[in-house]
């Protein structure tokens, strides 16, 4: 064979094992698809000590509208990842924190514990959060720069943390309500903190731009309702409200001095307690008392129209992580405030093979010049 045939077909060998290389493979992991729901099973009553408060975090998978699937639980933990579990909340980068009031024991006890999830959604322990004054913790809520509030029950009191870099809780203080039983929390469209108390009280909040100190910024009574829990806002700063003793969620909107205006009521038996809202903006009612999950869409008018049950064991607060596609596996590095984290880019990574199949590519090349060159050469 020709020394310059013999570099052509090393070239290209090369080349088609730069492309293999540097093509992505199947995956050993199915991707989940669609949204998840996270709902914690809650014992009704105080619960006694363990393992009466050990219960698990159901998950479940959908798509739009349509049905719940299954997905595997996150089982209790006795290493306080996960004992007695109320509400939960979603992160920016999808990592789960469920909040745990630890047999409503009171006297400063309760964690928040963490998960993030592999690429076909199951759940891996990521650590739990204590201290500053979590105390029977209730309502999570992240405020739009990303830090985490937390509804103490027994204390009255709102924790608060802000992440560092590598995504570690770092305590920023609380906010004393001056009313004991918090409960739900939810943060409006415009960065308003709302407080549902375990009566008729839904406290407001706003923040020094500057200092970021919680100032009170007033409070409204909802006289028909008598045990106030969970809460969320829709993207069009529509207030729902659930009522555990009336059996109803209370739904408001604003007017242009930002004063709440009954907008109506939808009825969910059992004790609702949780609420969220889905991307395509349908509602999920958890019942506490009877357990299930509701759903309802919205006609053209605004009215809830019913869209399926899903009985379940006695739940909690109900959370959702949006999107098409699996959560997000752990980040490398979290930013202090929220925002999506910046991964660095595949060739810097130390794992990465673009560093191999860039120099295969580079090397065959290089051999396709030296052909050419001698090919040249051999005509002149």
């Amino acid at each position: 064979m020709k020394p310059m045939r013999l570099i052509l077909r090393v070239a290209l060998a090369l080349l088609l094992l730069a492309a293999a290389v540097g093509s992505p493979g199947p995956t050993d992991a199915e991707p989940l698809v669609g949204s998840m729901l996270v709902a914690p099973v809650t014992t009704p009553m105080s619960c006694g000590p363990d393992p009466d408060c050990l219960t698990p975090v159901l998950r479940f998978q959908f798509e739009g509208t349509g049905p719940l699937s299954p997905l595997s639980d996150i089982p209790p933990s006795p290493e306080s990842l996960v004992v007695d579990p109320s509400y939960a909340a979603f992160n920016s980068q999808g990592e789960l924190f469920v909040a745990n009031r630890h047999g409503n024991s009171g006297g400063g006890v309760g964690s928040i514990a963490r998960f993030t999830f592999d690429a076909a959604g199951n759940p891996i322990a990521n650590g739990s959060i204590t201290g500053n004054s979590l105390d029977t913790v209730m309502g999570l809520a992240f405020s739009p720069t990303g830090e985490l509030f937390a509804a103490n029950w027994a204390s009255g009191t709102i924790s608060r943390f802000l992440f560092d870099t590598s995504g570690n809780a770092i305590p920023n203080g609380t906010i004393f309500t001056g009313q004991q039983l918090n409960q739900g929390l939810a943060f409006s469209p415009n960065g308003e903190l709302f407080v549902a108390h375990q009566g008729s009280v839904v406290d407001r909040f706003v923040f020094d731009p500057v200092t970021k100190e919680a100032m009170p910024n007033g409070s409204f009574v909802i006289p028909e309702s008598s045990c106030l829990l969970g809460l969320t806002f829709s993207v069009q700063g529509e207030l729902f409200v659930a009522d555990g003793y009336t059996d109803l969620v209370f739904r408001f909107v604003f007017d242009g001095l930002g004063n709440p205006v009954d907008n109506g009521t939808i009825s969910v038996s059992g004790a609702p307690l949780g609420v969220a809202l889905s991307s395509a903006g349908e509602l999920f009612v958890t019942s506490h008392y009877t357990g299930g999950i509701s759903r309802f869409l919205f006609d053209v008018n605004g009215d809830a129209v019913p869209n399926g049950f899903t009985p379940t064991d006695h739940l909690g607060g109900v959370a959702i992580l949006a999107g098409t596609t699996s959560p997000t596996p752990t980040p490398t590095s979290v930013p202090a405030v929220g925002g999506l984290a910046e991964l660095p880019d595949i060739a810097e990574r130390p794992d990465s093979p673009a560093p191999y199949y860039t120099a295969l590519a580079g090397l065959a090349a290089a051999l396709l010049a030296l052909a050419a060159g001698a090919r040249y050469a051999t005509r002149r």
